[in-house]
């Protein structure tokens, strides 16, 4: 059985165009029954450094392999230059077929420098509802192709929004809107307004206001990027499909809830049919609903939307994945809202293991966690270990933000409220919610 980590590296080193490392890694695989993907990416980088003889044999061992399997010797005969991609395609029979098809078509293409129409025959394949290795390569290799026709001026715009997007995720709500407010006027002086890169900053700077705050403006944003994408891409398109999530997600905090679950409904159909119902992206758009479903009261249904997103993240990124962590922590979270604690601690315990794991013991995202823990196990009346977890709270932000920052201070006060037994003190503040504010 190949080794899933090794098999990752084999094809970080194809996309990556690293192409002897990728041979080097691949080639190994071969000796034992290895996915015909990594057969396919190791004979493309043979091609690619003109090793003739090496592709000749390996191109024919490859064919032996495969005899019993029609389709993956047709795939093989396709990179080989054997069979001609039209009749291929015209054979497919599932969306992961013309996918495939479609994929190593365009890989022939780019190996002889037809980049152009390689270019689109690979927007094509990575439009469909397809879940296949081909699909996450095309999606790289299209990246790669698209960056090369970047003037100067958008190159700049993206790193502007990728430095945007860092600080997001950091929840540094005021420079990030600093940021990309700037990347979106560069964009209107450069590109225009009607173009699909406005329209990308234009809805980052109305998720930026939404966090902000600053809801009227947001809204304005996200319906002119909406506008903007519906016109240049049509309604049935991941980006468009994004703008819908983001609208969803204002009209969501701003207590408007029909128009965000309309937004949101139209979201998920749009990013199932263009991602797929198994993509991350697809999964964010139910954590949103999820949470809608809960500020509506309707808690079951919100409880198994959650459950339903965190199943697909576990089988698509992987149970350490910062996504499927962070989907974990705001299911525990709801478990808290509908009065099930027990449920929460449980998940918790997960969280806790992973965030020590990769931030350390000595943490502010592992002190986060145990500070949600402590308030869980609190909430399933085992105060014995909120009070054990608290104490390691406390020493992890003494080591870390210093005995002089809030939450410390409020941290010494629950231990304070627990050691007087003081009954009428909630620990959290608000029910299911941490007194940490890191």
């Amino acid at each position: 059985m190949v080794n899933a980590d090794t098999m990752s590296s084999c094809f970080e080193a194809f996309i990556s165009h690293d192409y002897e490392r990728c041979i080097r890694q691949g080639l190994p695989l071969m000796e034992d029954e290895v996915p015909p993907e990594i057969v396919q990416v190791v004979l493309i980088s043979l091609e690619r450094l003109g090793q003739a003889q090496a592709l000749a044999n390996i191109g024919s061992q490859a064919l032996q392999l495969t005899a019993s399997h029609a389709w993956s010797h047709s795939l093989i005969e396709l990179t080989l230059g054997l069979t001609a991609p039209e009749s291929l395609l015209a054979s497919s029979q599932t969306e992961v077929q013309r996918c495939q098809a479609l994929f190593y078509a365009a890989e022939r293409l780019v190996t002889a420098g037809e980049t152009d129409q390689a270019r689109e025959i690979l927007r094509i394949c990575t439009g469909l509802p397809a879940r296949c290795a081909e699909k996450m390569l095309a999606m790289a290799e299209l990246a790669q192709l698209e960056a090369l026709l970047k003037s100067p001026a958008e190159k700049q715009l993206d790193d502007l929004n990728q430095r945007f997007l860092r600080l997001f995720q950091e929840q540094e709500f005021v420079e990030a809107s600093g940021v990309i407010a700037h990347a979106t006027e560069l964009a209107s002086n450069i590109l225009g307004t009607n173009h699909h890169v406005y329209a990308t900053l234009l809805n980052n700077l109305a998720r930026t206001h939404c966090a902000l705050g600053r809801h009227v403006e947001a809204l304005a944003e996200c319906r002119q990027a909406l506008r903007i994408r519906r016109g240049l891409l049509g309604e049935n398109h991941a980006q468009y499909g994004e703008s819908l999530n983001s609208l969803g997600e204002i009209y969501r905090v701003m207590g408007d809830h029909a128009p965000s679950l309309e937004a949101f409904t139209e979201a998920l159909r749009v990013r199932g049919e263009t991602l797929t119902v198994q993509h991350p992206d697809y999964a964010a758009t139910l954590m949103n609903l999820a949470a809608l479903h809960l500020k509506t009261g309707d808690h079951e249904r919100g409880i198994a939307t959650f459950e339903q997103a965190c199943s697909i993240l576990l089988e698509a990124l992987g149970d350490q994945d910062p996504a499927y962590v962070s989907a974990l922590g705001n299911l525990a979270g709801a478990f808290m809202v509908v009065g099930r604690p027990e449920d929460a601690v449980s998940v918790l315990r997960h969280v806790a293991q992973v965030n020590r794991a990769v931030h350390g013991e000595v943490s502010l995202p592992h002190a986060q966690c145990l500070s949600n823990l402590a308030a869980a196990c609190r909430k399933s009346g085992n105060p014995g270990e909120a009070r054990l977890l608290l104490e390691r709270v406390r020493s992890i932000l003494g080591h870390t933000v210093g005995q002089s920052h809030p939450d410390h201070a409020q941290c010494v006060k629950d231990l304070d409220a627990f050691k007087k037994r003081d009954s009428h003190r909630d620990l959290t503040g608000l029910p299911g919610t941490p007194s940490l504010r890191l």
